[in-house]
């Protein structure tokens, strides 16, 4: 055999090899912005590399979606879930892995701000989390809103509510599950010094929870949560708005922090430090 068929075969061989791992190493998307009001970026972990994003926008795992001010973008996942980011809002998909719609695992995180999410396609306990930085929430296929803050005493505060189904909220620092319904929400503070925190279930102002029920996405009654096409219709437009999201509750007087034992506090320096 001549040297040259003999370098033409190896890099044929080379070729063939080389050729799938490339397809393979090629990162989908996950997931699209298909409404944006205002402006927002992506980043990548680091919140760095910032692309500005216009409807039609794919997300990646590992990406952070920004909104600035006065602003608000949604997002559709593969998977049909919807999540709406409120202004000043950071939100991101740590993991996402899908067989089908029905079989999938994710870990959403949303950093600071705001978030509206809607599952319509149920899936079995524990596959899909939530969190902020000490609240870890399991979803099943329900419509919740969340929202994590840090006001101008520096205290961290988390809250959760339901519009339909149950979830279980596990508050990672003192690792106590509690069970939220619709109609109430979930409340959890930590001191500005790291040393005690204030959290339990809340009942909801009536009217408040009224509100947020008119604008669901999900349509009701339906056994696999289809999109509700019409409230999806009127919300493409200026009725999307700050409204949408979950109210911060007005406090009257200070929070009631429960001291944090050794081990507890050990826990939130770490998982404090892990979230900046």
């Amino acid at each position: 055999m001549s040297e040259l068929m003999k370098n033409l075969i190896i890099k044929t061989l080379l070729l063939l090899f080389i050729t799938p791992l490339a397809f393979a190493s090629t990162p989908k998307p996950i997931g699209q912005i298909v409404f944006l009001k205002g402006k927002a970026f992506l980043l990548n972990k680091n919140g760095k590399n910032r692309i500005t994003v216009k409807k039609g926008t794919p997300l990646f795992q590992g990406q952070r979606v920004k909104t600035e001010a006065a602003s608000i973008a949604r997002i559709k996942m593969i998977d049909e879930t919807l999540f709406t980011l409120g202004p000043n809002s950071i939100f991101t998909v740590e993991t996402f892995k899908m067989k089908t719609k029905w079989d999938r695992q994710a870990i959403y995180k949303l950093i600071h701000g705001k978030l509206r999410g809607a599952m319509p396609v149920k899936l079995k306990k524990g596959d899909i989390a939530v969190e902020t930085r000490t609240v870890s929430m399991a979803v099943r296929g329900t419509e919740f809103l969340i929202n994590a803050n840090k006001n101008k005493k520096m205290e961290h505060t988390t809250q959760i509510a339901l519009l339909s189904g149950k979830v279980d909220v596990l508050n990672k620092v003192n690792k106590k599950l509690l069970s939220v319904f619709p109609g109430s929400q979930f409340v959890s503070t930590i001191s500005s010094d790291l040393n005690g925190i204030d959290a339990g279930v809340q009942k909801m102002d009536p009217f408040q929870f009224s509100k947020l029920q008119q604008q669901s996405l999900l349509t009701p009654g339906s056994s696999d949560g289809q999109i509700n096409v019409a409230g999806t219709r009127d919300m493409d437009g200026t009725v999307l708005d700050d409204n949408h999201f979950l109210p911060v509750p007005k406090k009257s007087g200070m929070s009631f922090f429960k001291k944090l034992d050794t081990s507890e506090r050990q826990r939130l320096i770490l998982l404090n430090n892990s979230w900046k």
